[in-house]
């Protein structure tokens, strides 16, 4: 890797987003490949792969082989866990969001577990309020795309939420999916239909959260598409548990052994965007 001069946080931490930089054309020449040979779109394989690259030192980083070795670790991981579904992944390409043919429905749970631990980039099933996906009319035995509701129950805003009265006034929109073959604009179109579902089912909810994780390369467009507005920005940890990422909840089910075991990311991630939502609502009920 050639030499740099990193930024360093108060924790001595080297940036991410420098490091990154660095390895940025090594990561996508890895991808191109990886994802050529094994048949993971790049688009999967590239969140999966920024996810996991954090845990390496900046020297590991330096050799492409490590790169190449942790893509083609993670991709033949993905094949394994999707390997019974591959049905999932080959429906007809739908090149326009015709909203006349889609509905939104709650999805069954054993359906979303399986988004959640073997499609989303995540890997991990978040239990909630209810999963909600956009189906095609007709053809309802997957969706297309698929958001999660949870209650609230993000500590960062306790100061917000203090009683449990209060915290009923708000949900979390979690495990937001799309397969590869959903038109454009999807996920918007998702988040628009999931807000009204909730003031038609939970009058009392004023507000939505989320999460959005700018180190995966995630720009928020189509949050923004669905009037969601920048709220507050979260310092972010990443978690691994032999060379796996584990989510906060993960960790804090670990016996002590196991937490002896994780390792922690050396670096400096770019923080967090929480997102929200205000659920506007008329004056009138009934």
């Amino acid at each position: 890797m050639a030499s740099t001069t990193y930024r360093y946080s108060e924790l001595c931490a080297p940036a991410w987003s420098d490091v990154y930089d660095q390895i940025e054309l090594r990561v996508s020449s890895a991808l191109c490949r990886i994802s050529a040979s094994t048949g993971i779109s790049q688009r999967d394989l590239s969140k999966q792969l920024l996810l996991h690259l954090p845990r390496f030192s900046v020297p590991e980083l330096g050799d492409m082989r490590v790169i190449e070795a942790e893509a083609e670790r993670l991709a033949v991981r993905c094949s394994s866990l999707r390997q019974t579904y591959q049905s999932w992944l080959r429906q007809p390409c739908m090149h326009r969001l015709r909203r006349e043919e889609l509905v939104l429905k709650v999805c069954p749970v054993d359906v979303a577990k399986i988004i959640h631990e073997r499609f989303h980039y995540i890997g991990a099933y978040h239990e909630g309020i209810a999963h909600l996906g956009l189906y095609v009319v007709g053809c309802e035995e997957i969706p297309i795309a698929l958001a999660s509701i949870a209650p609230m129950d993000l500590h960062v805003l306790d100061s917000l939420f203090p009683t449990t009265v209060e915290k009923e006034k708000a949900l979390v929109l979690s495990r937001v999916f799309a397969f590869d073959w959903a038109p454009r604009n999807t996920v918007s179109y998702l988040l628009s239909l999931v807000a009204h579902w909730i003031k038609t089912n939970f009058y009392q909810v004023q507000t939505l959260f989320t999460f959005l994780n700018p180190n995966l390369g995630f720009s928020g467009s189509s949050f923004r598409a669905a009037n969601w507005r920048a709220f507050i920005e979260v310092k972010p940890t990443a978690s691994y548990l032999d060379g796996e990422y584990i989510t906060f909840r993960r960790f804090g089910s670990l016996s002590s052994s196991s937490r002896s075991r994780v390792e922690r990311c050396p670096y400096e991630l770019q923080p967090l965007r929480l997102l929200r939502y205000d659920l506007k609502r008329s004056t009138r009920r009934g």
